[in-house]
């Protein structure tokens, strides 16, 4: 409730003209008062100084009250503007949607096309030049249709000149720096906050974040059915600065989430070409908790994946032990509501092997990731073995998968094969790398 002084101050700046007659008033009886006992001298001097103090008076309450009418108006410009740009990128949604279903539509006729060719009856009907019209049509239609999930994404008609742009500005890149050749990641400069944060503000003006890959693999037969996608940041040719040297910096600085918006986006464009390609993978996505915390965000998200269901299984968030320990209830709801959608959800950095698994699994989660080191080193006490065993059992009873990261040497994968590990990730199966050098491994 607010305080009666403040109350009388708004009342008072909405009507400055009565505030006015009402002190001309009060005035003129001062002076009279004050000529009747002082004399003319001092009613003279006290009508000037009311003079000046009414001036001042009625102009500063004229001044608060145009600046709160001109505050109002922007925050009214700003909601609406809001709600504009939501209205935008649902109906751009259901534009991508609709566009989706004509490719899929496009797909089928092309099936019942050949089928047509195939078992035709005379040579002489020649169904096949209306047909092949209505196909060629169609494939047209389909080359200028562009994913997209939220504004700022690129015209329709300029996917395949982008995706050329994209092969060309990687392909010296790929071609003169082999895996074995590149910079390790330790050797990245050790930039000060100043210059972080400027390349980071730069990233995120520009929409220029590069996209860096890690498969993950099915054990024992090493097929690549993940891959983890991190959003790093160009310094310059040759170097990109990894997530443990920006991330902290931009949560600090709230620009972690246009970060991750920028990987999401990216994400989803890229898991509609692969449904269009027949690809089916899932994309790993580590995603700040700040993120899952923007009510606004995560219901455009939810009400994207509801319209898109077919998409959701491809989508795995990637959170923090820690953090998920700290979240509130209203992001558990959020995390189960894009869990029923059919998203999926994954836990890192567990700091002990004693966890409520079960619990883990109610709230959504499906994957479990725990270092190489700390199971070899689990399995060297006396009874570590039986209780790796264990684990594994109870975590196949939740229904929580295991992906041991970090594998950097063939004999620590031998050394834990035997237990029957879902899912494997490292150097020893695939340094991070600029996506598309994954791309032909899973096409």
């Amino acid at each position: 409730m607010p305080a009666p002084h403040k109350s009388a101050i708004e009342s008072l700046t909405k009507y400055p003209s009565l505030w006015l007659g009402v002190y001309a008033c009060g005035g003129i009886m001062t002076i009279a008062t004050t000529a009747q006992i002082f004399g003319g001298t001092a009613a003279g001097s006290m009508a000037g100084f009311l003079t000046l103090a009414g001036a001042f008076g009625y102009d500063s309450l004229t001044r608060r009250s145009n600046e709160t009418a001109i505050t109002k108006k922007v925050d009214k410009l700003g909601k609406q503007q809001d709600f504009l740009n939501r209205e935008i990128a649902r109906t751009k949604n259901d534009v991508e949607s609709l566009k989706d279903d004509m490719v899929q539509t496009a797909l089928t006729l092309q099936k019942e096309i050949k089928k047509f060719n195939v078992l035709k009856e005379t040579p002489e009907e020649k169904p096949e030049t209306a047909m092949g019209a209505v196909k060629k049509s169609l494939e047209k239609m389909g080359n200028r249709m562009r994913p997209s999930f939220m504004p700022r994404q690129k015209p329709a008609n300029e996917q395949h000149e982008h995706a050329q742009e994209v092969a060309d500005k990687y392909k010296s890149i790929l071609m003169s720096s082999p895996k074995e050749q590149r910079r390790p990641e330790e050797e990245v400069p050790n930039y000060s906050d100043a210059v972080l944060s400027e390349l980071i503000n730069h990233a995120v003006q520009n929409d220029k974040i590069e996209i860096f890959a890690q498969p993950i693999v099915k054990l024992p037969s090493r097929k690549i059915t993940y891959l983890e996608l991190f959003a790093r940041i160009r310094a310059r040719a040759g170097i990109y600065l990894p997530a443990n040297t920006y991330r902290p910096l931009a949560e600090k600085e709230t620009t972690i989430e246009n970060l991750d918006h920028l990987l999401l986006i990216h994400t989803i464009d890229t898991i509609r070409s692969d449904a269009r390609k027949g690809l089916n993978i899932g994309y790993f996505l580590n995603i700040s908790v700040r993120v899952f915390k923007n009510h606004m965000y995560m219901t455009d998200l939810l009400e994207f994946v509801r319209s898109r269901r077919d998409l959701a299984h491809n989508l795995i968030f990637e959170l923090q032990y820690a953090d998920y320990l700290k979240l509130p209830p209203a992001v558990i709801r959020i995390i189960d509501g894009l869990a029923q959608l059919g998203c999926k959800f994954s836990l890192d950095n567990l700091p002990t092997l004693e966890i409520n698994d079960d619990r883990i699994a109610e709230n959504g989660f499906v994957f479990l990731k725990v270092s190489s080191d700390k199971l070899i080193e689990l399995c060297g006490s006396s009874s570590g073995e039986m209780d790796l065993a264990r684990l594994k059992s109870r975590l196949d009873e939740s229904g929580l998968k295991l992906i041991v990261e970090k594998f950097e040497h063939e004999h620590d994968l031998l050394e834990l094969l035997d237990f029957e590990i879902d899912y494997g990730e490292g150097y020893l199966f695939g340094r991070p790398d600029l996506e598309m050098a994954y791309r032909k491994h899973v096409a």
